[in-house]
């Protein structure tokens, strides 16, 4: 059986040398204060004990590690519901993300991934969550996932040692079934190659969503274009530069689903086009080899196609 999958995350069972790591995050005040079980200060103790209980259940607890360089980064898991309990079914969905890992989307790539192993592969018939009131980024993560609030309780937070109103959160797996189906949009995108073999990427400005994050220069193609007419388009709209459809060469492509629609991106590489490059859309960029873009904050559709430019240029 295999476990849930990311692009930019790998899950994999916890290990004993986690501990190290496991303490540094959890002794941060701001990543504690949310999580209801975690005490505060966090000791090495703390760590050895929670990883053995994890070692028994790999298939339901999971530690989260960055694929670009293996850094420990969190946990999430699965917790089965006591079958002692009358009319109570399905598991709960718990996860954290160390603060230095925030903002990246990172662990709503990983919770929605954990939902998907959760009603396809171990068929779970119900999910469910609990967020403190406080914490709207973790019910935003929850409800890009497909649950819905259900209520209102009073949960213990040991990290604050105080009750706290806690929101609590469903989704059936005959809801996740009902929002498989989703619209496909169609990208061009390219992967322009200078004289010194790196490759351009632009950083998506702050009003559009995925702000910050870079990618190859492209968009959407458009109802009656080509992939390459509508990449010629972009490229002279996004950075006004000319390229012809002959110095486009098709190279790979990207699948990937996100919150409300599947994108297919086609990624083609250009090494030659007339005039003198200008953002735009006021987007920054900047020139990288691929093999220095592991590091780099992407959307995760483009984090797929790095490691096959790296091979190529």
């Amino acid at each position: 059986m295999t476990g849930p999958e990311c692009d930019r995350i790998r899950m994999r069972a916890f290990k004993d040398e986690d501990a190290g790591a496991m303490v540094a995050l959890f002794n941060d005040t701001d990543t504690v204060r949310y999580l209801a079980r975690v005490p505060y200060p966090y000791s090495e103790q703390d760590a050895a004990e929670f990883i053995a209980r994890a070692q028994k259940d790999p298939g339901h607890i999971f530690a989260m590690e960055r694929k670009s360089d293996g850094a420990f980064i969190g946990g999430i898991g699965l917790h089965e519901a006591d079958d002692s309990v009358p009319g109570l079914e399905g598991a709960e969905v718990g996860y954290w993300l160390g603060k230095p890992y925030w903002g990246q989307g990172l662990i709503s790539e990983a919770v929605v991934a954990v939902v998907d192993y959760a009603f396809s592969t171990l068929r779970i018939p119900m999910l469910w969550a609990e967020v403190a009131i406080d914490n709207p980024p973790s019910q935003r993560v929850l409800a890009k996932a497909g649950f819905r609030i259900t209520g209102e309780v009073l949960s213990h937070l040991v990290a604050r040692n105080t009750n706290l109103p806690t929101l609590s959160f469903c989704l059936t797996r005959a809801e996740w079934l009902s929002s498989q189906i989703l619209p496909q949009v169609f990208v061009s995108a390219v992967a322009l190659v200078d004289v010194e073999g790196r490759v351009l990427v632009a950083q998506r400005p702050e009003e559009k969503s995925m702000a910050g994050l870079w990618e190859f220069p492209g968009g959407k193609i458009e109802p009656g274009e080509t992939p390459e007419t509508a990449l010629i388009r972009e490229l002279k709209e996004e950075l006004d530069i000319d390229v012809t459809e002959s110095c486009l060469a098709p190279f790979t492509f990207a699948s990937h689903a996100y919150d409300d629609f599947h994108l297919l991106m086609y990624l083609y590489v250009c090494r030659v086009w007339e005039g003198l490059m200008t953002p735009r859309d006021r987007q920054a960029l900047k020139w990288m080899r691929p093999i220095d873009m592991r590091d780099l904050a992407m959307p995760p559709a483009d984090v797929s196609l790095v490691a096959l430019l790296r091979d190529f240029v």
